[in-house]
Parts: structure tokens; C-alpha cells; sequence
């Protein structure tokens, strides 16, 4: 009984809808079933991470590709976003970054990515050292 009063009411709504489209925009109906992902949502989130990412940033070591390298964490990268007004995960972030490795199963669960890369943690500085050239009989 409830299955019939549901199919006639969302035929009805569908007909409402399909003769005002203003009034399906207002009800914010969608086509498709399910959650509707971040990019539909927030439709200007790349381009705001691509442009957070840009302040501070260096380009690629090898200069081979259009990537920008960013000096940001990925907690400064959230923050940042959070202020300017998105909602989005730490981890929702991250999957929008170009992965280290694509070919990975971790590097195929990124999508629509930005051309941005978060910077490895180096160090440079223990290599670096002026005791690292010493012998060690000397020490």
C-alpha cells in the first residue's frame, strides 16, 4: 500500500516538475539517485585548491610537466579551504591532489585531480652535516 502512494506521488511531483522547471530548481530535485559529488556541489573547489596551492609554490624539480609543487601541508591545504568556505575532508582533499604514483591502487582512487603535489618530507639536512665527512677513526 505505501509502494502505491509513493509511485503516484513522485509521478505527480515528476509531472509539476517537468511543466515548471523553476519549481524543480527550487526543490533542488536531481535526475540521478544517490549523493551528488563535491564537484557538482562546490563547482569552484579545483580551482580554489590550484590557487591556494600557487601562493608559495615551486614548479616541477625536472620542469617536464605543467605540475606545481606545493610548500602547504595537506592539514594547511584543508584549513585553508575551510576558511574560504568549502566542506571538505582532509582526506576528500588529498584525492583531489595528483597521487605519487598512479599506477597504484591508492594513485587510481584519485579523481579529477588539480595538477598540484603536496612536498615530500627531505632530508637534506642530515646529508649536509659537516661531521658526516669525517672518518670514523677520527672521531
Amino acid at each position: 500500500m505505501l509502494n502505491i502512494k509513493e509511485n503516484t506521488k513522485r509521478t505527480k511531483l515528476e509531472e509539476i516538475c517537468h511543466d515548471n522547471p523553476d519549481i524543480k530548481r527550487k526543490l533542488a530535485l536531481r535526475d540521478s539517485v544517490g549523493r551528488p559529488s563535491l564537484n557538482v556541489d562546490q563547482p569552484l573547489l579545483l580551482k580554489t585548491i590550484a590557487d591556494i596551492a600557487i601562493i608559495g609554490s615551486a614548479a616541477d624539480a625536472k620542469r617536464r610537466s605543467e605540475s606545481i609543487r606545493s610548500v602547504k601541508t595537506l592539514d594547511d591545504l584543508t584549513a585553508e579551504l575551510k576558511k574560504v568556505g568549502f566542506t571538505i575532508s582532509r582526506s576528500g582533499t588529498y584525492l583531489r591532489l595528483l597521487p605519487r604514483n598512479s599506477s597504484t591502487i591508492e594513485g587510481k582512487r584519485h579523481f579529477t585531480t588539480v595538477p598540484v603535489k603536496l612536498s615530500r618530507a627531505q632530508a637534506d639536512y642530515h646529508r649536509s652535516h659537516i661531521d658526516s665527512q669525517q672518518h670514523p677513526s677520527a672521531i
